[in-house]
């Protein structure tokens, strides 16, 4: 179910509220079977990742599903780009998971690793569903860091959030794109919220981040710079999807 668009604001305050837009009867991932799932860390672990290869890096942190991606059991109209074998919700065994690209996704893995960005999917997915899937998505190791369900905290007990904080980042030099906005809702000021993709062939959601990121050499903060991409943005037109 889509929740209800965020109202029109502007700059850093996007960020901050839009997760706030949360309904009740959202709709549940495949791979959403609780029995089956490794636990999200307690409040005193941390997941850190290895050191950047330079002090300079800067980190973009991106989401799979619906952000990247859009899986689903069974064939559409629209096709598929490829097939994968994975556990899925209220099934015995691995699967055939079918998965679309989201249009423009490989050029714009091509285009963050050509400016030297670290580029990180972290994902609400656990590993066993994720991981082939990136496998296929990921031919040439663009990607250079995968974390997964595990690696996400519980806040008020239920909800599912990616903490930047602890991973050995500036958070100066991080930012994080996200379909769902309470999966960023500690670190707004860093985030880039994105339409969830549901394989529509006419979405063009990355070709804006594609002429972001572009234009981010020699930005000291990159907070500053979501800002002001912020500031610019329509976001009144994006549908949030939750997908906890």
């Amino acid at each position: 179910m889509v929740a209800k668009k965020p109202p029109r604001k502007r700059g850093n305050r996007i960020a901050e509220k839009v997760h706030k837009i949360q309904g009740t009867g959202l709709r549940r991932p495949l791979f959403n079977d609780r029995r089956a799932l490794p636990p999200p860390l307690s409040p005193d672990t941390k997941t850190t990742l290895p050191p950047p290869l330079s002090p300079d890096t800067k980190t973009i942190f991106l989401d799979l599903d619906e952000t990247l991606i859009y899986s689903r059991k069974v064939p559409s109209p629209a096709g598929y780009d490829f097939v994968v074998k994975a556990p899925l919700r209220g099934r015995l065994g691995d699967v055939d998971v079918l998965v679309s690209k989201r249009p423009l996704v490989d050029e714009f893995l091509e285009s963050l690793s050509k400016k030297k960005y670290e580029i990180v999917v972290f994902t609400a997915a656990p590993k066993a569903y994720a991981s082939p899937i990136l496998d296929k998505l990921d031919r040439k190791g663009l990607i250079s860091h995968r974390l997964y369900r595990d690696s996400c905290r519980k806040v008020d007990g239920e909800e599912l959030v990616k903490d930047l904080s602890g991973l050995g980042r500036d958070m100066k030099r991080v930012v994080i794109v996200d379909d769902n906005p309470t999966r960023y809702s500690l670190q707004p000021e860093n985030a880039i919220p994105i339409s969830s993709f549901s394989n529509d062939v006419d979405d063009w959601e990355l070709k804006r981040l594609i002429e972001f990121f572009d234009a981010c050499d020699g930005v000291e903060d990159m907070r500053v710079a979501v800002k002001d991409f912020l500031s610019k943005q329509d976001l009144s037109t994006l549908d949030i999807i939750s997908t906890l």
